[in-house]
């Protein structure tokens, strides 16, 4: 098992289902996440990458690419599943790695 943002799980089910021919719990997920991520697929999983680079946990990433957030105390509150909050230096480098992969969602 593997902790994934939605807009990862969304761009595994649109590469590996024939979306002509999926259930109405698959069509219910696929239109509630294409409402709700704030990145591409793509730029998710990039950004996914550079935020297990800078020493975070799984699960924390996935909710930071999930909410997106823009300020540093938002940001902080998704540091609850980390063993230590992270330096004021990294917290900022996360943003603007937020910025730069999903700004323009």
């Amino acid at each position: 098992m593997k902790d994934i943002p939605i807009t990862i799980a969304i761009g595994i089910m649109k590469r590996s289902i024939d979306i002509s021919n999926i259930t109405d719990l698959q069509q219910r997920f696929l239109e509630y996440g294409e409402k709700i991520i704030k990145c591409s697929p793509e730029a998710g999983e990039e950004l996914f990458e550079e935020l297990l680079k800078l020493g975070l946990k799984e699960v924390t990433a996935s909710q930071i690419i999930d909410i997106s957030p823009s300020d540093i105390s938002i940001l902080k509150m998704l540091m609850s599943f980390e063993d230590k909050m992270p330096s004021n230096d990294v917290l900022e480098k996360i943003l603007e790695l937020v910025r730069d992969y999903c700004g323009d969602r």
